[in-house]
């Protein structure tokens, strides 16, 4: 088909490529803590003195807060997708902050707060 104008292919440059591969590897980490947390968690439970109950409130806060947080932080998510990038550091830190007040939490009540704020952090990053 002679005379038949195509578009020319679009590139992607460097720095989305470098831009994306950050996003999967945040992605990733995030994922890694999640379920990592289940190596420490009887260790956690041992130092405190939690029984079964406890445990699976320390799980539970997770997973509701993050589900409460998840149709909030899509909305932003969306709102601001031209800045994902940005989004995912801001959730990594809030999680890296989390991940300490639970490392440092001397009190069930605490563990709870920590791991409440983990499962928000989660929900922004997806």
């Amino acid at each position: 088909m002679e005379g038949v104008a195509t578009a020319p292919k679009a590139e992607v440059g460097l720095s989305r490529k470098v831009s994306l591969g950050g996003i999967a590897a945040g992605h990733f980490v995030l994922h890694f803590y999640q379920q990592s947390f289940y190596i420490v968690l009887p260790e956690i439970a041992r130092d405190l003195g939690l029984n079964a109950i406890q445990v699976g409130g320390i799980t539970g806060a997770r997973q509701i807060a993050g589900g409460l947080a998840n149709f909030p932080a899509g909305f932003l998510s969306d709102l601001f997708r031209r800045h994902t990038s940005i989004l995912l550091a801001i959730s990594m830190a809030e999680i890296a902050i989390a991940y300490v007040i639970v490392g440092a939490a001397p009190t069930y009540t605490l563990v709870l707060l920590g791991m409440a704020l983990v499962g928000i952090g989660g929900a922004d990053a997806l």
